[in-house]
C-alpha cells in the first residue's frame, strides 16, 4: 500500500452525539438507533426521531417469551426502513401483529433468537415494501412454518437469507413447496449457509436456484453432482457461487470429476474447505471440463488438501479477466506456470501455507509468475522456502505487497529495479503533498503541536487489525478525505476501496489529481469521484512541484468542508458537545 492513497484529513474526532429522545439503553449516532441490553418492556423505545432509518434491538437480557403488543404503534416508526432483532433468546414466536406500524420497512433481520419455534404466516402482511429478509440461526422452526411465512412475504422480496436452518436437527429436503413459496417474486440473492440441507429437488433448481445472481450453500450437506449445469440448455445465472465447506461434494481422493462443470455467468467462485475430514488423504482437483461463459473475477480453492490441479479450461478467454486466485492452505508441492498463464490480468495471488519449497530451485518456479504482469499482491507465507530466485519477480513491475513471512529464508536478493515508478509516486506524495498539507493546516489554524493533523495511508493503521477495519476507522474519524490521484493510485485496489468507503459514508472530499494522467482505464468508483467533485491539479515540471489552485485556496477549502461537516452534524442530531481540536484529542490519529 503506497502513500498516494485517499488519505483522511483533520482527524479531530468529530462530535459525540447525545440522544435526547431514547431510553437510557438506546444510543443515536445520527443515522441509526441502537438499543442494547433491553431488560424490561419499558426499555423498548416508544418512538424514534423521524430522520432515523435503521433500528437495532438487542435483547440478550430480556427474560420474557413474547414481544410487547403494539411495539411499533407510534407514527414515527412508519419512516423506518431497516429493523434488526438480535439475541432475544427467550422469545418463542413472531406473531402476525408484531410488525404492525412498519409500513416503510424494506429490510428485516432476526439474528440468534434461538428459542423461536413459530413464525406466523401473516407476519409480513404489514410490510408491503419489504425487499430483504434475513433469518440467522433460527434452529427450531419447522420447514412447513418457514415456507408458509415465505408465501406471505411481499412480491417485491429480492434478498433472502435462511442461515443455520436446521429444523430440529432433521435433515432438510427442499422441494416443490419451497419453490411455490417463492413463486411470483424476483429472488436474486439466496443464502442457505450453515443449514442442514441434504437435497434440492429439481423443481427448486429450475424455478429458484437457476434464476439467482447470488447463491451461498457454504457449510451445508448438499450435493450438487446431479444438478450443476449438466444440461447446456438449463444453466444457472449465478454471479456469485459459494459452496465452501460442503463436505458431500467431495469423494475419497477426487474433489471433482464431473463430465461438465458449466457456469454461464458466474464471476465469483468460492470452493474452499470442501473436504470432510482434516485427515483425509491429499486430493487431486480434476476440473478437466471446466467451462465458463462469462468473465470470472475470483476463484477460491483454499484449504482443500490439494497437491495438484488438473484444469483444462473450456472457454479459456473468459479466465483472462480473473482478478484473484486463492490456493492457500493446501499441500501443493508444484504449480505449473502454464496454469497461471491463463490469468494474465490477475492482481491478487494467495499461495500461503503450501509446500512450494519442493520446487523452489526449479526453472518452473523462476518462471512461475512471468505471465502475470498485472499482479499487485502476492502471498507466499509459510511455504518452508529457503531461497527466492533473483529474477522471480522480474515481470511483476506493478507488485505492491509481497508476504514472505514464516519461511526459512536466511538471505535473498530480489531484483525490484523495474518497480521504481511506484516508489517515485510514494516519495512525491509524502514530500510535496502530505507534508505541505500538514504544515499549512497547522499554520492556518494556529495549532502548535508535533503530531500530524493529516492521516496518510497505512502509517496510521493499528498493527494487528484488519486493513478494511482500519480504512473504515480512519475515514470515519476524519472530517475531510483527500484522494491524491496518480497513475499507481488508479491501479491500486486499496485506493479504490478507500474512495468507495468515503463515497458510501458521504464524506467531504477534496480531490488532488496529477497532470497529465490517463484516466480512460479508471474503474467506476474513481470515475464517479472525478465526475462529481471539482479538483485541484498538480505536476512535477523540470523537478519543481506545482499545484493549482494555490495552496492557500486548497487549505481554505479543506477547512470550510470540515466546518460544513460539523454544522451538518449539529443540525442532524440537535445535540452538541465541545468540539475538540487535535491537540486535545488523545484518540485522534
Amino acid at each position: 500500500m503506497t502513500a498516494n492513497v485517499a488519505f483522511p484529513l483533520f482527524c479531530l474526532t468529530a462530535i459525540f452525539i447525545k440522544d435526547l429522545e431514547s431510553s437510557p439503553t438506546c444510543m443515536n449516532d445520527g443515522t441509526s438507533f441502537v438499543c442494547r441490553s433491553i431488560k424490561t418492556r419499558q426499555d423498548f423505545p416508544s418512538s424514534v426521531p423521524l430522520y432515523i432509518q435503521r433500528v437495532t434491538l438487542d435483547g440478550r437480557d430480556f427474560p420474557d417469551d413474547v414481544f410487547p403488543n403494539g411495539l411499533f404503534a407510534d407514527a414515527s416508526w412508519r419512516n423506518l426502513t431497516e429493523l434488526v432483532i438480535v439475541d432475544f433468546e427467550d422469545i418463542n414466536d413472531l406473531n402476525k401483529t408484531f410488525l404492525e406500524g412498519l409500513d416503510g420497512l424494506k429490510y428485516f433481520s432476526v439474528q440468534s433468537c434461538s428459542s423461536i419455534i413459530y413464525i406466523d404466516s401473516a407476519v409480513f402482511q404489514n410490510t408491503p415494501k419489504l425487499e430483504a429478509l434475513h433469518l440467522y440461526m433460527i434452529w427450531w422452526m419447522s420447514v412447513y412454518d418457514v415456507e408458509k411465512a415465505l408465501t406471505g412475504t411481499p412480491s417485491g422480496l429480492k434478498y433472502l437469507s435462511l442461515i443455520g436452518l436446521h429444523i430440529r436437527k432433521i435433515p432438510i429436503i427442499l422441494g416443490k413447496s419451497f419453490s411455490n413459496a417463492l413463486s411470483g417474486r424476483n429472488i436474486t440473492y439466496l443464502d442457505l449457509s450453515l443449514a442442514n440441507i441434504i437435497q434440492f429437488e429439481y423443481d427448486v433448481y429450475r424455478k429458484v436456484l437457476f434464476n439467482l445472481w447470488y447463491l451461498n450453500i457454504s457449510n451445508t450437506k448438499i450435493s450438487l453432482f446431479n444438478g450443476l449445469g449438466t444440461d447446456e440448455n438449463d444453466l444457472p445465472e449465478w454471479d456469485v457461487f459459494d459452496a465452501s465447506s460442503c463436505p458431500t461434494m467431495v469423494e475419497t481422493k477426487q474433489l471433482w470429476e464431473p463430465k461438465y462443470f458449466v457456469l454461464s455467468k458466474v464471476k465469483y467462485i468460492f470452493l474452499s474447505t470442501m473436504y470432510e475430514f482434516k485427515l483425509q488423504p491429499e486430493i487431486i482437483l480434476n476440473m478437466s471440463r471446466f467451462n465458463a461463459l462469462t468473465a470470472i473475477n475470483v476463484i477460491d480453492l483454499s484449504n482443500n488438501n490439494l497437491v495438484y490441479i488438473n484444469m483444462t479450461l473450456l472457454g479459456a478467454y473468459y479466465f483472462q479477466e480473473l482478478q484473484k486466485l486463492d490456493i492457500s492452505g493446501n499441500y501443493m508441492e508444484y504449480i505449473n506456470p502454464s496454469l497461471l498463464r491463463h490469468f494474465p490480468s490477475m492482481k491478487v495471488l494467495n499461495m500461503n501455507d503450501n509446500k512450494l519449497f519442493r520446487m523452489q530451485t526449479t526453472e518452473d518456479f523462476r518462471n512461475l509468475l512471468s505471465w502475470n504482469k498485472e499482479l499487485r499482491v502476492l502471498y507466499l507465507r509459510n511455504n518452508n522456502l529457503t531461497t527466492i530466485p533473483k529474477t522471480f519477480l522480474t515481470s511483476n513491475t506493478k507488485l505492491q505487497l509481497l508476504d514472505l513471512r514464516d519461511n526459512n529464508l536466511n538471505d535473498f536478493i530480489i531484483d525490484l529495479s523495474n518497480m521504481w515508478n511506484l516508489s517515485q509516486d510514494d516519495d512525491i506524495v509524502r514530500t510535496h503533498i502530505h507534508l505541505s498539507l500538514n504544515n499549512l493546516l497547522k499554520q492556518k489554524l494556529n495549532i502548535n503541536i508535533e503530531r500530524d493533523l493529516v492521516c496518510c495511508g497505512a502509517d496510521y493503521f493499528t498493527p494487528g487489525e484488519r486493513i478494511m477495519t482500519e480504512i473504515h476507522r480512519c475515514i470515519s474519524e476524519s472530517l475531510v478525505v483527500v484522494p491524491v490521484i496518480t497513475s499507481s493510485f488508479l491501479k491500486s485496489p486499496w485506493c479504490t476501496t478507500e474512495c468507495m468507503v468515503a463515497l458510501q459514508e458521504h464524506m467531504n472530499i477534496v480531490v488532488l489529481m496529477q497532470e497529465p494522467i490517463d484516466i480512460s482505464g479508471a474503474n467506476v468508483v474513481i470515475t464517479k469521484l472525478l465526475e462529481n467533485y471539482t479538483r485541484g491539479s498538480w505536476a512535477i515540471k523540470e523537478g519543481v512541484f506545482e499545484i493549482r489552485p494555490q495552496w492557500n485556496i486548497i487549505i481554505q477549502s479543506i477547512i470550510d468542508k470540515s466546518m460544513e461537516f460539523v454544522y451538518n452534524d449539529r443540525e442532524a442530531t440537535d445535540a452538541y458537545t465541545d468540539y475538540p481540536i487535535a491537540a486535545e484529542d488523545e484518540n485522534a490519529v
